[in-house]
């Protein structure tokens, strides 16, 4: 498989992150939630997700009308003021370290034939980061990915673009985000960027704020031995 990114800076990438389950409750999304009252943009969390949503290709229906971007738009901007300058300076060091390791790590699972042979190129939204290491992948007829743009790696045990790949591999494949973790982490150990050890673990659960989702590492691991 070759994927191309197409990398995004859009503004109401993070707004849809905000709103996502995972962040619902965080200051940033109550902030914005406000400024939507402000703009008379309707209120009711659902539909506004949905409107997001139609916005990225997730559902089968058309945009929302012209105005109604306009207006989350504006209410980007009162709740991150700066955010598409935020988001530029935020691009360059991810896109630079994808590039440099990222066709290692594909190279890695195609030859052991784990990805399909066809070409894709795949959405990439850059988000202001609320949760300081979070995202999303959609599965969609145009599937993408939302990734929380942090400015270097907070571990030096797992570097940002492993959980990067982590993210791409949801979108692309169809298998369990848990087995997906094992693939992430071998592949990065395989250019070199990270252990796959009790310790890499650890940190990786507590990084991708993986503690409430109920997964298990080691099985995941399992899982990895199991399929070789």
């Amino acid at each position: 498989m070759n994927i191309a990114l197409n990398w995004i800076l859009e503004p109401l990438a993070t707004a849809y992150h905000a709103l996502s389950a995972e962040s619902r409750e965080i200051e940033s999304a109550a902030r914005f939630r406000a400024a939507l009252k402000l703009h008379s943009v309707e209120n009711d969390e659902h539909s506004l997700r949905k409107s997001l949503a139609d916005y990225f290709g997730n559902y089968d229906t058309d945009l929302p009308a012209d105005l109604k971007i306009a207006a989350l738009n504006s209410a980007c901007d009162s709740a991150w003021p700066g955010l598409n300058a935020e988001l530029n300076s935020r691009t360059r060091p991810i896109r630079e370290h994808w590039e440099a390791r990222g066709p290692g790590m594909f190279h890695f699972l195609s030859e052991r034939q784990l990805l399909s042979k066809e070409d894709v190129v795949l959405p990439l939204y850059l988000l202001k980061p609320l949760l300081g290491g979070g995202g999303f992948a959609l599965k969609t007829p145009h599937s993408l990915v939302g990734f929380e743009a942090l400015l270097a790696n907070v571990s030096q045990l797992v570097p940002e673009v492993v959980r990067l790949l982590w993210y791409i591999l949801q979108a692309v494949t169809d298998k369990d985000p848990q087995q997906l973790l094992a693939w992430a982490i071998h592949a990065g150990e395989a250019v070199e960027l990270c252990r796959c050890d009790e310790v890499t673990l650890t940190e990786v659960k507590s990084l991708w704020r993986l503690n409430d989702q109920n997964l298990d590492l080691a099985h995941s691991m399992q899982m990895w031995q199991d399929g070789q």
